[in-house]
Parts: structure tokens; sequence; C-alpha cells
């Protein structure tokens, strides 16, 4: 089964249209960006010289919550790249986020989604020092992250985590631990994307 995933999320069309299906359209997602950002009804309240770091971007699928001008995308697909740099008029890289190459305090804010549960611990330390590294001393780092599904009813949801390929999927005291080495937490909560669940992390480099 984790082979079909596989290969489903290798094709962009197809896995975003499974994506939003499973998570209604991405609307509490887009809800909690918004609001975390200071976003109006259109773009992010970004004024022009402030930067913005999607990381992993995946197919630039929230790019379009952001002004061109502020927008950064990053991920170490070349297949998503490619796909979100002929679809959208955003800037894409294709690099590792353990290595942006970015220069130090580069971006005022950096958001992480659904990403850290496909890495181990250690490297999820190093992903979190590089991205302390490459945000402003005031930035916000704003980490949306996979979490258990809380309910037993869910049973599409418990499917859909057993069968996800990132196998490390954590629970926010987990997180926290790693988090509070490099990061002051703001705000936590949690949240749920159609039959997703996500850990929402506020954050502010120590």
């Amino acid at each position: 089964m984790k082979t079909v995933i596989r290969y489903l999320a290798d094709q962009p069309v197809i896995f975003n249209a499974l994506r939003r299906l499973i998570e209604a359209n991405y609307a509490s997602l887009t809800k909690v960006i918004r609001k975390e950002f200071s976003l109006d009804l259109n773009r992010v309240k970004l004024t022009p010289k402030e930067k913005i770091l999607d990381i992993p971007c995946g197919t630039g699928e929230f790019c379009t919550l952001f002004s061109p001008d502020c927008y950064q995308g990053l991920d170490i697909s070349k297949k998503y790249i490619d796909y979100a740099r002929n679809k959208y008029k955003r800037k894409f890289l294709c690099s590792d986020a353990r290595h942006s190459g970015f220069s130090d305090e580069y971006f005022d804010k950096i958001l992480m989604l659904g990403f850290l549960h496909h890495l181990d611990d250690s490297t999820v330390e190093f992903v979190l020092k590089e991205a302390k590294r490459i945000l402003k001393p005031d930035g916000v780092l704003l980490l949306i992250e996979d979490a258990p599904v809380s309910v037993p009813w869910n049973i599409i949801g418990k499917v859909l985590q057993k069968y996800d390929i990132g196998n490390n999927i954590r629970p926010a005291s987990s997180y926290r631990m790693i988090l509070e080495k490099d990061f002051q937490i703001r705000r936590y909560y949690n949240i749920k994307s159609g039959f997703w669940e996500y850990s929402v992390f506020v954050m502010r480099s120590k």
C-alpha cells in the first residue's frame, strides 16, 4: 500500500487533488496561516521588504496566500519545484532544508507545514537549527505538523495515518522537547483539517 501512496505522492496533480479531498480543500490550514501571519482576506500583510520562506513548499499550494515579492518556496523534490514554477509566478528553490543556502537572519517568517513527521529526531533538530539560523531574531516560525488522530471514530484518519509515508508522527509533547531547544513557543493548539489532525506551534527564536 505504501508503494502505491509513494507513487501517488510523486504525481503532483493527483497528489494535490487527493489532499484537497481529504483535507476539506485546506480550509482549516488556510485559516491558521492567515491568522498567525496576520493575513487580510487576500494576502499576508507583509511590507515589501519582508520575506517569508515556505519550507517544504511541495507543489506551491499555499504560495498564492502571499505576495510574489515576499514569498520564497523551498523543496527537495525537483518534480514538485518544476510543477510549482510552471503554475505560479513565485520564487521556488530546489534545495535541502538542512542546508538551505540562505544568509543568516534572512527571513522574517517561516512556514513549515506537514514536514517533520518525515524525519527522525536528529534530522528534525538539524532542520530546526537551520531554520533558526536563517530566521531574523524577531521573526516567526509557524510549524503545522501532523498529529496523532485523537478521536476513535475517525477511522478514515487512522487508516490514512497508518499508510502515510511519514513514519514519525509525534504527539505535541515530543515536539516540545525538540522545539524548546532553539525556540520560544508563543502559542500551541490543535486543529482538524478534514480527516487529518495537526499540532500548531507559533514560535520565535531564543
